[in-house]
Order: structure tokens, then sequence, then C-alpha cells
């Protein structure tokens, strides 16, 4: 069971300082919140903002993290074009330093996007 006030709280921590915290961090807060179901759009707002930028800069150690946070973004039924299509351009600059889970996670979150 979710604690409503707790949860809110730790979405609006998360989007007033987004910047501090490393990209398994960001990962782990978004799948915490779409695995029990509480939804914030700001949280998922400020996290696909933050997770473009920063796959402009991401090598291949940051593959996973990336795919953590498209995997929630995806089962959160989230659409955010500009994240995927950053996730998109790394997974593609990285060639096969990406795994096949990874590229499957992206193909997933860009199909149900085109879909929707």
């Amino acid at each position: 069971r979710s604690h409503a006030p707790w949860l809110a709280a730790v979405a609006a921590f998360t989007c007033e300082r987004i910047g501090e915290f490393d990209m398994q961090c960001i990962g782990n807060i978004l799948w915490s919140f779409a695995n029990i179901g509480v939804f914030s759009e700001p949280l998922f707002c400020s996290v696909c903002r933050e997770m473009t930028v920063r796959c402009d800069s991401a090598g291949s150690e940051a593959a996973l993290n990336v795919s953590q946070v498209l995997s929630a973004v995806h089962a959160a039924r989230f659409d955010d074009g500009p994240f995927l299509d950053a996730a998109a351009k790394l997974y593609l600059s990285l060639g096969s330093a990406v795994g096949g889970r990874e590229l499957l996670i992206l193909g997933n979150a860009m199909l149900s996007s085109q879909c929707a």
C-alpha cells in the first residue's frame, strides 16, 4: 500500500533537485513510482527532460539506466517523444555496446508511443 503524502514529497523533492541525482537514482525513483502504480506527471516530465539532456553525453555505462527509465515510462504509459528520440540516438551511437534487452525496451516504448 502506498503512502500518498510521502510519495508526493519524494516527487516534489526529485523535481526540484533532479540535477543532483545520478542516472541510477533517477531510474530507481521512476521505476518505483511506476512499479507501485502511482503516477506523478511533474515527476515523469522532469525525469524525461533531464534524461533527454543526459543522453547527449552518456556513454555505454549509462545504457542500463536509460533502459530502466524507458521501462518505467512505458509502464506508466507516459509519452515523451524527445526522450525517446534521445535514447534512440544514444543507442545508435553506442552500436554493439547496447544489448538486446535495451533495444527491446526502447522498441516497446517507441511502439507504444506511436500507437497512442
